[in-house]
């Protein structure tokens, strides 16, 4: 299974133990790394970790929402607009988002969340999107992504291509 680091750090260092057996392992943010099953699903415990199943809604339940984190920027929580409609139009999937107090309110307003919190639902949702530290990114003179656009880069992500830019809300 393929993991890759989302949150805030450029690298991180892990180490774990499983059976008996430990494995260390450094992490760059954005970097999906092949990783043995029981291994990646241990780091998958950690929701600064996502895995390429996660990213892949085909099989998922239409009728569950999808739980996207993004904790802070406000701009770049409005650049993930357009992406979830798309990701709504084209796939039929609902999705909720987690983020800061002080832009529940902003979000709410565009109409396209099913529920948006400022702190994690007690729900237990099958799929979970952490979203902290996608675009964290473009800041690096080393990294490609800095001259991407922010809709680009969430595209990178979720492996799609938009066909419009719309931050309408939705009526």
């Amino acid at each position: 299974m393929k993991v890759k680091y989302a949150g805030l750090q450029d690298t991180i260092f892990v180490t774990i133990c499983i059976n008996g057996v430990e494995y260390m392992r450094h992490f760059n943010r954005n970097t999906f790394y092949d990783l043995p099953d029981d291994i990646a699903k241990s780091i998958l415990k950690n929701r600064f970790f996502i895995s390429d199943v996660a990213l892949n809604f085909n099989n998922c339940d239409k009728e569950l929402p999808i739980l996207l984190q993004r904790k802070y920027a406000l701009g770049d929580l409005i650049q993930l607009i357009p992406i979830v409609k798309y990701l709504k139009r084209t796939q039929g999937l609902k999705f909720s988002l987690v983020t800061s107090e002080r832009f529940v309110e902003t979000m709410k307003w565009f109409n396209i969340f099913e529920n948006v919190y400022s702190k994690m639902p007690k729900d237990d949702y099958k799929h979970f999107v952490m979203l902290d530290g996608v675009l964290e990114n473009d800041h690096s003179l080393k990294n490609e992504q800095r001259n991407m656009h922010r809709v680009d880069i969430y595209e990178s992500l979720f492996n799609i291509s938009i066909d419009k830019y719309d931050f309408t809300e939705e009526r």
